[in-house]
């Protein structure tokens, strides 16, 4: 009998809807925050490394590409390891 993952994240004491909602209003704040991190950052970035503004924009290109990658492959792994009910 092959058992879910939600019921042996149970079974080891975590209760699951307890820490849903804190988890994901975690998420949904961290995300706009981290944009406007890198909005006020961005003078100082480009000052540090002496760069105009079009070739600063190339340093903070890789940045938001790789967070948006981490965000699809975040969401893809909890569709797979936490399976609709």
């Amino acid at each position: 009998m092959e058992r879910s993952a939600a019921r042996d994240v149970t079974e080891v004491g975590i209760d699951v809807h307890r820490w849903l909602l804190p988890v994901i209003a975690l998420g949904t704040v961290l995300a706009p925050l981290n944009s406007t991190m890198i909005a006020v950052a961005f003078p100082a970035i480009r000052q540090a490394f002496g760069a105009p503004v079009t070739e600063a924009a190339w340093l903070l290109t890789p940045y938001l590409v790789a967070m948006t990658v981490m965000q699809s492959i975040g969401g893809r792994l909890g569709d797979v390891r936490l399976p609709a009910r």
